[in-house]
């Protein structure tokens, strides 16, 4: 069996289309808040991204997961105090089920240790089995559910 080879990078000029369709795209929305958007709010999204990666301090950090040289979704982390921030991922429709996901925030997850961060946290809809699955398999602890969201939190054990 073949095995993808999954990456983070951070995203190029060239990956705009892709981003704002993942971020426009109903079945993704289903499990994301703040999505769908619209173009426009795509395209803002995406150029702060951008600007995120020539900032002096920066407190955000979004990836895109390629997968075969392939844009298959997006994971990052915006920094919160004490050490600690907030995560998420989403994948294209098409690359659903096939452990991307998982490969992908392992990656995000011992990206963020390297930066320093201590403690992540993330949440997903509680019918979102797919991403419930990821971070449990990618070591993050169910703290709770609240209002159809379950609550998760990984901490990095070196330093401790």
């Amino acid at each position: 069996m073949l095995q993808n080879y999954v990456l983070l990078r951070e995203f190029l000029p060239r990956d705009q289309e892709v981003f704002c369709s993942l971020q426009e795209d109903q079945d993704v929305g289903q499990f994301v808040d703040w999505l769908p958007r619209t173009r426009y709010q795509a395209e803002v999204a995406f150029w702060d991204a951008l600007e995120q990666q020539v900032m002096p301090i920066r407190s955000r950090f979004f990836y895109a997961v390629e997968v075969d040289s392939i844009v298959a979704g997006s994971v990052g982390f915006t920094l919160l105090s004490g050490g600690s921030a907030d995560c998420g991922w989403f994948l294209r429709k098409n690359f659903w089920g096939k452990g991307i996901g998982t490969k992908a925030v392992a990656l995000l997850v011992e990206d963020a240790f390297v930066k320093g961060i201590s403690k992540l946290r993330a949440s997903a809809r509680s019918q979102n089995i797919g991403s419930i699955r990821v971070a449990e398999k990618c070591g993050f602890q169910r703290l709770g559910e609240k209002n159809g969201r379950v609550f998760f939190e990984v901490i990095d054990n070196r330093k401790i």
